[in-house]
């Protein structure tokens, strides 16, 4: 039963209903923590990865619990979520996979191995939580989308916008 989340907090975005699971690839803990808050708030199950390889190895391990992953493109490790994306295709082409960045002039450009060229949803840090749940909402269609319990409820959105820096820290979306 969907309740409003403007009447339990300020995201103004529905519970959703439906438990899909979805993989959160971000190399920054802290976005990493806010990002699966608000896809637990929304109803979703959140599983976490620190970097390509860890994501590789958790869809190689539960590929068919994964409905969706939500992939940083700018990370640590030697994978980028392009290269991720990529990957991930070569062996579970009908996968969803949503990109994520706060570099965006670096990666739109039309040329090969951009965001524009993967052909991908992408998502802008930093991002509200109602602006994660219209591309979850996009990128999974009706697909992987599971009954939530009868008695299922939710805490209150968090207040924090994904890729918004905590206090004292510069903001994700800027170079250092």
């Amino acid at each position: 039963m969907p309740a409003s989340a403007a009447a339990e907090g300020e995201a103004g975005a529905e519970v959703r209903a439906s438990h899909a699971t979805i993989l959160v690839v971000e190399d920054d803990a802290d976005v990493r923590g806010v990002v699966a808050d608000q896809l637990e708030d929304l109803g979703y199950q959140p599983l976490t990865a620190a970097n390509g390889s860890e994501a590789l190895q958790l869809v190689a391990e539960k590929a068919s619990a994964i409905d969706l992953v939500l992939t940083d493109v700018v990370m640590s490790g030697g994978m980028s979520g392009i290269d991720l994306l990529h990957a991930l295709h070569a062996h579970h082409p009908s996968l969803p996979v949503i990109l994520t960045s706060g570099f965006m002039a670096n990666h739109v450009a039309g040329e090969p191995g951009t965001l524009a060229e993967t052909g991908a949803p992408i998502l802008t840090k930093p991002y509200r939580q109602e602006d994660l749940a219209r591309a979850v909402e996009g990128a999974l269609g009706h697909n992987g989308d599971r009954p939530a319990p009868p008695t299922a409820t939710r805490a209150p959105p968090k207040s924090r916008d994904a890729g918004a820096a905590a206090p004292g820290q510069k903001p994700d979306n800027q170079e250092s």
